[in-house]
């Protein structure tokens, strides 16, 4: 419970998955070491049979030395989602059993699945977050410019938002790192510093600011 996995299928399949379904508590020790910046991805899944709210999960307190962000590959391409941001179809509503990637930032990071975080029916809910004075649930406006490549059979696409508690470092609360740069034919990503973001959130400029698009 609470581990993903990859499947792959020359030929199109049905799974059976048998027994009870799961709706208690599941903890999910991570695994970290070595470069803070690169190491720390670990692929695990949604343990429930429902979609699970990732937004809920963080107000619920499931993380424990672990970024905001979640990676997972959809048609091809890594998808990644951050506070109420995404790229290339990220989501906050993790689909039932659906495995994703998140980022250890110590060796005591934990995942918490808490079933107060399951979804039935995303489409009447939205993001929202916690307010720093509180518990006090408040609705977020994001200020973000996209930038996004097309090609006939593939794309990408580059989020720069900003946010007045952002910094121009990375952002465990804002920013996703850009996760590969072989997935798919098109990738793009910009860079601040040594680190290279596939959302990247910064402080409001005083007049302009300008980055480099990889």
């Amino acid at each position: 419970l609470g581990v993903g996995y990859n499947y792959y299928s020359t030929s199109s399949n049905v799974l059976t998955f048998e027994g009870v379904p799961n709706i208690g508590d599941v903890e999910c020790n991570l695994s970290w070491s070595g470069d803070s910046e690169f190491q720390g991805y670990n692929l695990i899944g949604n343990p429930y049979v429902s979609c699970l709210n990732w937004e809920t999960l963080i107000n619920l307190g499931g993380l424990t030395s672990v970024d905001n962000a979640i990676y997972f590959t959809t048609n091809g391409a890594m998808a990644a989602y951050v506070a109420g941001a995404s790229v290339n179809g990220g989501t906050e509503f993790i689909p039932p059993m659906q495995g994703f990637f998140v980022k250890a930032t110590a060796v005591n990071g934990q995942v918490y699945f808490d079933p107060a975080a399951r979804a039935h029916d995303p489409d009447q809910t939205r993001y929202k977050k916690k307010s720093t004075e509180g518990n006090q649930v408040i609705s977020d406006t994001i200020s973000l410019v996209r930038l996004s490549l097309t090609a006939p059979n593939d794309k990408s696409d580059l989020i720069v938002r900003f946010n007045k508690k952002a910094t121009t470092g990375f952002d465990k609360i804002y920013d996703a790192h850009l996760f590969s740069r072989t997935m798919g034919d098109l990738n793009v990503w910009t860079t601040t510093g040594s680190i290279d973001y596939a959302i990247n959130a910064l402080p409001y400029p005083d007049q302009t600011v300008e980055l480099p698009v990889n």
